[in-house]
């Protein structure tokens, strides 16, 4: 089975933007201050076949968020809290906004976080 734990897929990403990553029994914990900006992030198995991943950031640069989900036998789903992010589908040219509270199916898709002195926040789910 073709999966992706979304713990693990924190922990890579706080490798990227030089973040602190905990790792206990309830999920993974990144935070961060730095040049990339500052913010949170936490990822949880809800149960067995539901993982979420939570972000709330201010960036001062373009954050990137590639192959985070990328599990084809998965649904994976992007909630809008607060603030609004780019994204782009791998076999398409055009970038498309998401904006505050809503709902995107984001399965093989890479998400552009926009800097500005915007908050965002945002939920990743895996089904």
């Amino acid at each position: 089975m073709d999966t992706i734990n979304s713990i693990d897929s924190l922990r890579k990403f706080s490798f990227k933007i030089e973040g602190d990553f905990i790792e206990n029994q309830n999920g993974g914990f990144l935070t961060f201050k730095n040049d990339f900006g500052l913010g949170n992030a936490k990822a949880f198995k809800l149960f067995p076949g539901l993982e979420v991943i939570t972000f709330n950031l201010t960036a001062k640069r373009r954050i990137t968020l590639k192959n985070l989900y990328k599990a084809k036998n998965c649904l994976h789903f992007i909630f809008c809290v607060e603030g609004s992010l780019e994204h782009q589908f791998e076999d398409k040219k055009k970038v498309k906004i998401l904006h505050h509270l809503k709902v995107k199916q984001v399965s093989g898709c890479s998400i552009s976080l926009r800097y500005s002195d915007q908050c965002i926040m945002l939920n990743f789910v895996k089904i």
